[in-house]
């Protein structure tokens, strides 16, 4: 992949029902512009080195765009610092700014769009830690992703590289074109997944290669053999695999390159996600979205979804109760599961406590169940008392004090006085 590939963007745009109301406004606590990130090992022209290529995803949801003449524009940079293992010292700092230009409103609100960075570097192999943080420049507001990355040294005969998953491969006079799926995901009715990797011989060779799709258990329920020829050097390999149905949750491609006796010679993974159209993105694990109902269901409700036999039963029970919710029913977007799950990812990411998930927290449950607060007072500097915020919801009359009793940002609810908790605000 040395010329990348003639790595493209393909988007199509959307129309979003979401798309009428701005609660950029109301929303105290703003959502940050999560983003995915991948890497992705190659052998090196350098020797001692390897070459890493880093893929920066942010979705269009996730960028504030602001009205520039009859364009929208919108502006993030991307701060990606690498250590070394124990974070003693910085290998690299790489800061650059990225600007977005859509067509129409309609195009910045829809999930399908997004843009991709791509940053090469060289490494010697071994263990590093890497940094990334992405800032929205018109909203100041910010996200960091930190990770381990081990860099593949590729000094036996014969190497692999890392698998790049790919949405959409063209062919074009040029060469092959590729939409990179930098998410991971693939949609439960998707029959094929197509992927890209490199071989590196060092000499000509008759080889096996093996694809394999593991499910969660680490069941490897479908395998597929081919024989091919390897040449020396590097070898450019287009994988397409197809599998009978994906059902929700995580897989593994496995690639496994054996000589004509079948002994191992190289061999990698790639984790990615099945999820069924009309699930937020943020479902990665029925049984916790399943858990995670406790403010919007009776527990009558939630037994009747876990006492389902088969895992396709659980899953049909639960989209059976959130279809029943669904505002508009005619349409593939199911709003109000949407925005109870984007309560929770927003709850997850900002009222975490010890040993607690946000969403479990006494912030997590007023967020979750009322929506975002009308007004926030905080003092988390009072000199005569505990940390505390005090949160308004003036439709409602309401208003919650939250303490922080021990200092690590564990507020609890004061006043717990839970009418109005009991339902659920859309």
């Amino acid at each position: 992949m040395k010329n990348l590939l003639f790595i493209s963007l393909i988007i199509s745009f959307f129309l979003t029902i979401n798309a009428q109301e701005d609660k950029s406004k109301k929303q105290i606590y703003p959502s940050a512009p999560n983003f995915n990130l991948d890497f992705l090992n190659y052998k090196s022209d350098e020797t001692g080195k390897s070459r890493v290529d880093l893929f920066v995803q942010v979705p269009y949801t996730n960028i504030q765009f602001v009205k520039v003449d009859d364009k929208f524009v919108g502006k993030y940079s991307v701060n990606l610092t690498m250590f070394n293992e124990d974070k003693s010292n910085i290998i690299s700092n790489d800061i650059w700014e990225e600007v977005v230009t859509a067509n129409s409103f309609n195009q910045t609100s829809t999930s399908k769009n997004f843009n991709l960075s791509l940053r090469s570097f060289q490494l010697a192999p071994g263990n590093y830690f890497v940094r990334c943080i992405v800032e929205d420049v018109d909203s100041k507001r910010n996200v960091t992703s930190e990770h381990t990355l081990e860099v593949m040294p590729f000094d036996t005969q014969v190497s692999i590289s890392d698998l790049l998953l790919i949405t959409e491969l063209v062919e074009t006079e040029s060469g092959k074109r590729i939409v990179p799926n930098i998410s991971q995901t693939v949609e439960s009715m998707d029959e094929v997944i197509n992927f890209y990797y490199e071989l590196y011989s060092d000499e000509e060779k008759d080889i096996k290669i093996e694809y394999g799709i593991r499910d969660k258990n680490e069941n490897q329920n479908y395998t597929h053999t081919i024989e091919k020829k390897l040449y020396k050097g590097t070898n450019e390999i287009y994988g397409s695999l197809q599998y009978p149905s994906f059902t929700f949750g995580e897989y593994e491609l496995v690639v496994k390159v054996t000589n004509l006796n079948d002994s191992l010679i190289a061999g990698i993974g790639k984790s990615f996600y099945a999820r069924v159209i009309g699930i937020p993105r943020s479902i990665t694990d029925l049984q916790k979205a399943i858990d995670q109902m406790l403010y919007i269901a009776e527990s009558s409700e939630i037994n009747h979804i876990m006492n389902s036999e088969s895992f396709q039963e659980k899953l049909e029970r639960f989209l059976e109760f959130w279809e029943v919710k669904d505002p508009t029913p005619n349409t593939k977007v199911n709003e109000a599961m949407l925005e109870y799950y984007r309560r929770i990812d927003h709850a997850n990411r900002n009222f975490e406590a010890y040993r607690r998930e946000g969403w479990q927290t006494d912030m997590g449950m007023v967020y979750v169940s009322l929506g975002p607060p009308d007004y926030i007072d905080r003092h988390p500097f009072a000199v005569d008392s505990k940390p505390y915020e005090v949160w308004d919801y003036y439709n409602l009359n309401r208003q919650f004090v939250f303490i922080d009793y021990t200092g690590f940002g564990d507020y609890r609810l004061v006043n717990r006085d839970y009418r109005d908790l009991n339902r659920y605000r859309y």
